[in-house]
């Protein structure tokens, strides 16, 4: 289930869903899992008042080519400006036919939501088959059932990034959480 989603998902696999629909502006016929996870990031679009939005995705590719180029100044302004108008989930449109960008150039990241929607895939899995007391651990956490002592699972979460020490430690019981720090949890 992990390798069919991340086959939907992935910025990284150049044959996934996801990178299909950047390269072309146009996904046909999305499978079920594409619509229910943009169908969420609505949600939440609009929840957020439009400060969630996947589609900063030609604005991250843009900031990560600059960095890693070895330069130091600031992405010129003309170049910012140009990422910033391809960007906003309001031209996305989608339904059980196809998957549209509003606007050429515009592309989007699922990072994050999917790993948190594979993580709750792999959890019903999992229940439906009988398992009601394990910890997954998927890049993001969940906890089903009350944990080993019946105290909840015990989860770290690192006080920034390269560092052993811990800000928090959490019993999850029935629950998850997500971190939007690389290795944010142990």
């Amino acid at each position: 289930e992990i390798s069919r989603l991340e086959a939907l998902f992935s910025l990284y696999r150049t044959d996934s869903a996801l990178s299909r629909l950047n390269a072309t502006g146009r996904l046909d016929a999305p499978e079920a899992d594409v619509l229910r996870l943009l169908a969420l990031v609505r949600s939440v679009h609009a929840e957020t008042g439009g400060l969630f939005d996947p589609t900063v995705q030609p604005l991250f590719a843009a900031y990560a080519a600059h960095y890693t180029s070895g330069r130091e100044d600031p992405l010129p302004a003309a170049e910012l400006a140009d990422c910033l108008n391809r960007i906003g989930f309001d031209q996305v449109a989608f339904d059980e036919n196809a998957v549209r960008f509003g606007r050429p150039g515009m592309a989007m990241t699922l990072n994050g939501v999917a790993q948190g929607y594979i993580t709750d895939r792999v959890a019903d899995i999992l229940r439906a088959r009988g398992f009601d007391n394990v910890l997954l651990d998927i890049g993001e956490i969940q906890a089903l059932g009350v944990g080993r002592d019946g105290n909840g699972w015990k989860v770290g979460l690192e006080a920034g990034p390269n560092s052993d020490a811990l800000s928090a430690t959490l019993r999850l019981k029935d629950r998850a959480v997500a971190t939007s720090m690389m290795d944010g949890t142990v």
